[in-house]
């Protein structure tokens, strides 16, 4: 049966009305905005207060960390992590590690996270800080997208029970000790045995994470969208072991086994942050989470010209000569 036009532009009306309903709903909820900062950086402290001005100048309730309170003068701001968590929006003054700390606080809220850079790479980041107050003001008009992106989660089962659980945007690493002697590494992909081989190490790597300790260790590059696991292995002793690509529901379980007549030392890691020491027998467990991060985009994310800008990709040397 044939639909009248008039139908279309009822459909079209509602879906307006919709769209226009949602945009107004973000809106009128962004009212409380954490902020988080690595104080350690350079000009954190007076991007710390450009930040804080141009928020405090929307109208907005500002909420700061016990440090960022401190350094600004602004002690009745201060509040708990969790409260921020709880925010409507996180702003991530520093880098890339500050950015990671801010989605992994946000687990359970959903909360949009923006990355302001403050000097270093910044490859997760959105906006320099000195650019804030263009952002502040993008965002307070409703142009900003969600780029949302899935999390690992890691899990270390010791006897039967769940010892430890984290959750990770970009990696989760099981390593052995720096000073211990090498160990064999046991890795097994939804049951089924994949690798068991002396190495360094094992990475599961996000496509965001791609390119971060598993593109040093020789994995492959991942565009964010594609909807992929990654494990790399870290200095493997046999040639033949090499970073594979593995779909989206792989559940990865990885175990440290120390060579004969030494004790295991080992850890597995997080997005470089959060470590957990390994025991004889202990098996870490990484899968995709339900979690997700949400980050806040000022315009569509372009891969490719992150690339370019952050990582050189592609891009002669300026001062290379012509051929």
């Amino acid at each position: 049966m044939a639909l009248s036009s008039s139908w279309y532009d009822k459909l079209g009306a509602v879906l307006a009305t919709k769209e226009a309903m949602q945009q107004m709903k973000r809106i009128s909820e962004i009212r409380k905005v954490g902020i988080i900062a690595a104080m350690h950086k350079k000009d954190i402290e007076t991007a710390l207060r450009k930040v804080f001005s141009s928020l405090e100048a929307w109208g907005v309730e500002v909420l700061l960390q016990s440090e960022c309170a401190k350094v600004l003068g602004k002690m009745k701001h201060c509040v708990s992590d969790a409260e921020i968590a709880a925010s409507d929006m996180i702003f991530s003054l520093g880098g890339d590690g500050c950015m990671l700390s801010a989605v992994r606080m946000a687990v359970g809220h959903g909360t949009p996270v923006l990355g302001v850079r403050v000097g270093g790479l910044g490859f997760l980041s959105e906006v320099d800080w000195q650019d804030i107050d263009e952002a502040v003001e993008a965002i307070r008009n409703n142009n900003y997208l969600i780029d949302q992106r899935k999390l690992l989660q890691a899990t270390v089962e010791r006897c039967g029970n769940t010892v430890w659980l984290s959750y990770g945007l970009n990696d989760v690493v099981v390593l052995r000790g720096a000073l211990s002697q090498v160990h064999m590494f046991e890795v097994r992909v939804d049951g089924e045995l994949l690798i068991s081989e002396f190495a360094d190490g094992i990475i599961i790597a996000t496509p965001t994470g791609s390119t971060a300790y598993s593109l040093s260790a020789g994995g492959p590059i991942v565009a964010p969208d594609a909807d992929v696991l990654v494990l790399t292995p870290v200095c493997a002793h046999a040639l033949y072991v090499r970073s594979i690509v593995m779909p989206p529901s792989s559940r990865f379980s990885i175990r440290a086994i120390a060579t004969k007549g030494t004790e295991i030392e080992a850890a597995v890691m997080v997005d470089g942050q959060l470590t957990f020491g390994l025991s004889e027998g202990d098996v870490v467990s990484v899968s995709f989470s339900d979690q997700k991060a949400n980050l806040v985009r000022l315009s569509k994310f372009r891969f490719i010209e992150r690339l370019k800008q952050k990582l050189r990709w592609g891009c002669r040397d300026e001062n290379a000569t012509e051929r």
